[in-house]
């Protein structure tokens, strides 16, 4: 793999992908093999439908890494091994601080009142665990109060 890590330093404004989807790609590099760029996918989903009314205006905090063609764009990848495969490990901190400014960007451009947040692998490590800590973090100065959280978020607008 010719994959060369290259983050990119300023963050996209939010965008409409779909009706309930609003996304912010975050550049980590290129794969000069695959011809494909490779993007930090940070997303917003609407997730209210399943949730027979209880609760309006819920969006699903979502970030994986996708790859992007001139002809196509890859699901997102959730996988650990994947972070680990894109992301060398010297820059883990500085690609958080972009995820958390994007969820910030999307969050005061979508504006939700209700947030949930999942991980994908079971029984990661309590290092692992620290990024969704530091999420709910900066969005509490978004004005969001987690209101439960263990292997999931839920994060409500105060």
């Amino acid at each position: 793999m010719a994959f060369e890590f290259e983050l990119e330093a300023d963050l996209e404004a939010p965008r409409r992908e779909e009706e309930d989807l609003w996304v912010i790609d975050i550049g980590l590099g290129y794969d000069k093999d695959e011809g494909v760029a490779v993007v930090m996918t940070v997303m917003l989903i609407r997730g209210d439908s399943y949730l027979e009314g209880k609760v309006r205006n819920a969006f699903d905090l979502q970030f994986g890494i996708r790859k992007r063609s001139l002809y196509y764009v890859t699901t997102p990848d959730f996988h650990k091994e994947a972070g680990r495969r894109y992301i060398p490990q010297q820059h883990n901190k500085d690609v958080l601080t972009r995820i958390l400014s994007a969820a910030m960007n999307l969050t005061q451009e979508v504006k939700p009142d209700h947030l949930t947040m999942e991980t994908f692998d079971a029984n990661l490590e309590s290092k692992a665990l620290k990024k969704y800590d530091d999420i709910c973090a900066s969005l509490a100065k978004a004005g969001y109060e987690v209101a439960e959280s263990f292997r999931e978020w839920y994060l409500r607008r105060r």
